[in-house]
């Protein structure tokens, strides 16, 4: 049961890994498109960007915790 949490906290740690780096490579090709809206996409992508960070945190943090879990037993 512990060890198929494990599983599952890791993939998720991967799918947001590779959606923050589309991300910031998608904020990187707005930054070079032209001026209209690129601002408000810039500032939407850097926060939902921070916000995939945090929850990368957050993942690492309990997937640590399980971890040490399994270690103490």
């Amino acid at each position: 049961m512990l060890g198929e949490e494990i599983k599952l906290l890791t993939e998720m740690l991967k799918l947001l890994w590779l959606t923050l780096i589309a991300l910031i490579g998608g904020i990187s090709g707005i930054a070079l498109a032209e001026f209209g809206l690129r601002l408000i996409a810039i500032i939407t992508g850097i926060a939902a960007a921070m916000s995939i960070a945090g929850l990368i945190a957050y993942l690492y943090r309990r997937l640590t915790a399980r971890i040490r879990s399994i270690e103490e037993v």
